[in-house]
């Protein structure tokens, strides 16, 4: 139960526009849930960027991906850029440019 739980922790449940009904709603999924698990694969991607002192640097970052194709991993890397530079725009990373998109391997979750 371990891991459902983890997920309806930091899961923000839409079913309902009633708090009180995605409450129950996630009691009952804890409850009656199939365990299957989810296999995630991660990508590491080397990027370069400039600082908003136009200092030039270079990092990595793992990126889980459900789909093995680093496409995705690109795509979802690109995102996470974007969402960094809109909550910390006094450290926006600036002209990132990815260098290498790696496969590392993969992991299964399991819900219980």
């Amino acid at each position: 139960m371990k891991g459902i739980d983890f997920i309806l922790k930091n899961s923000e449940l839409d079913f309902y526009t009633d708090e009180e009904k995605n409450r129950t709603a996630a009691i009952d999924i804890k409850n009656k849930i199939i365990d299957i698990p989810i296999k995630l694969n991660y990508y590491k991607i080397k990027f370069s960027y400039k600082t908003k002192r136009g200092h030039h640097r270079e990092n990595y970052k793992y990126v889980p991906s459900i789909v093995l194709d680093d496409a995705e991993a690109k795509f979802s890397f690109t995102e996470w850029i974007n969402e960094f530079n809109r909550k910390f725009p006094y450290r926006a990373l600036l002209n990132v440019s990815i260098l290498s998109c790696v496969y590392m391997g993969s992991t299964k979750l399991s819900l219980r």
